[in-house]
């Protein structure tokens, strides 16, 4: 039976008892097999809108499944009597299709309604041998309003049912209103809930525990305002309260200000766009100057009090002319600091031989002395390319299990040496 046959036939029942209220239809029939309804209900005031039920019924010939995107397994065709399914945003899309036991399209109805509540009730009737289909909207309480529009596609096709739900898909995908939001960044960011593990009887010594945890596990920290050595910075806490004896302190405590507004996150965004005109803008003017330098990073005061410019160079260089030139231009103190080729490497970062992010940009917090006697004496090869890291010294690692080595080696006998085994000499 084709979608003209089924229309002919076709008996809409709509209710919307209370007064003051129109429903007006259109039907359109924009391809073969395909109807649209077009509904338009509408007030001559706002008010409540009235529960409105759109129902119809087709001959049982050739049905003996309905699917739901929430049907699950359960696929039988439910008798009509039964409870329909309740279709919007979070639990599936208002969407029913009947088939045949080769997958066949019998019928799929899909209304264009996805931000309210729909109740899509379809079954079968054993009085009538027929399939009523019933369709509901304002099934739940709703806000005052004077005009509702909606649409129900019916596709009566004799295809792959799955064609049918595809083509509901790209019909919603087309939709301007169905258009996905833009995502924030920080939406992408890993969450760390103890939501469940504590239920919220979480206490303070708890919460600073599963903060270190979290850290552990590679998440950020609480972004707070603190003081340091530099002055006044932005930074993260990357673990909970711990006691730390006086003597392993390299200094005084410097207080934590205040745990970072918006505002702060916003000027802290500013000074890194900030740094990066700067850093071009130095480029500049060391090349005008003629200073054998290589600049390496720029870095805003949070208060922008001043900025720091690192560079590297091979001796010392007369940089005077360079930062009465700076301060002309950025109003504000100018502050040269010329660092070594490991700070470099320790500021930019890369990716090591070992194809993980170099140690010193990650965890290491000083630079510990590395000779080629440990790369010896762990049977290293001394091929420069291959024993040195990004600064083109010797790397870091090299340290790590020296001590090892050294306390291997004295419990070793000397190479060559002859030793009893249970095998023998």
């Amino acid at each position: 039976m084709d979608c003209n046959d089924i229309f002919k036939i076709l008996t809409a029942k709509i209710v919307a008892a209370e007064e003051g209220w129109k429903l007006d239809t259109r039907m359109e029939n924009p391809a073969p097999g395909i109807r649209l309804i077009h509904l338009r209900l509408t007030a001559e005031q706002a008010q409540v809108p009235p529960k409105t039920e759109i129902v119809w019924s087709v001959p049982q010939q050739d049905i003996q499944v309905r699917w739901t995107p929430v049907s699950g397994f359960q696929k039988s065709v439910p008798p009509d009597w039964g409870a329909g399914v309740t279709a919007n945003l979070a639990t599936g899309a208002p969407v029913v299709t009947f088939l045949n036991l080769k997958g066949e399209n019998r019928m799929t109805v899909s209304v264009e309604e996805a931000m309210r509540p729909v109740v899509l009730s379809a079954g079968y009737s054993e009085e009538e041998n027929t399939v009523v289909m019933k369709v509901t909207l304002f099934s739940q309480p709703e806000s005052p309003l004077a005009e509702y529009e909606t649409t129900i596609r019916l596709d009566m096709r004799s295809c792959f049912y799955g064609e049918s739900i595809r083509d509901v898909s790209a019909w919603f995908a087309a939709m301007e209103k169905y258009q996905p939001a833009a995502v924030p960044e920080a939406a992408f960011d890993a969450i760390y809930s103890t939501w469940y593990s504590y239920h919220q009887n979480l206490f303070d010594h708890e919460l600073e525990a599963e903060c270190a945890l979290a850290v552990q596990a590679g998440l950020n920290g609480m972004s707070v305002v603190t003081e340091t050595a530099r002055g006044v910075e932005l930074g993260e806490c990357m673990s909970g309260v711990i006691d730390v004896p006086d003597e392993h302190l390299a200094g005084p405590l410097k207080p934590i200000l205040r745990i970072a507004t918006e505002q702060d996150l916003l000027t802290q965004k500013r000074n890194e766009e900030s740094e990066k005109e700067a850093f071009d803008i130095a480029v500049e003017r060391i090349a005008e100057h003629n200073l054998e330098m290589k600049l390496v990073d720029v870095e805003y005061a949070f208060d922008h009090s001043k900025i720091i410019f690192y560079f590297t160079a091979n001796g010392r260089v007369d940089f005077r002319m360079l930062v009465k030139n700076l301060a002309g231009i950025f109003k504000t103190r100018i502050e040269l600091r010329q660092i070594g080729v490991r700070d470099e490497a320790k500021m930019l970062g890369g990716i090591g031989p070992c194809g993980r992010p170099i140690c010193c940009r990650t965890f290491l917090s000083d630079f510990t002395p590395v000779s080629i006697k440990m790369a010896k004496e762990q049977n290293l090869s001394l091929n420069p390319t291959k024993i040195s890291g990004l600064c083109d010294r010797l790397m870091c690692c090299l340290k790590y299990e020296q001590d090892q080595y050294e306390a291997t080696r004295k419990r070793m006998p000397r190479v060559g040496r002859e030793i009893i085994t249970p095998d023998g000499v």
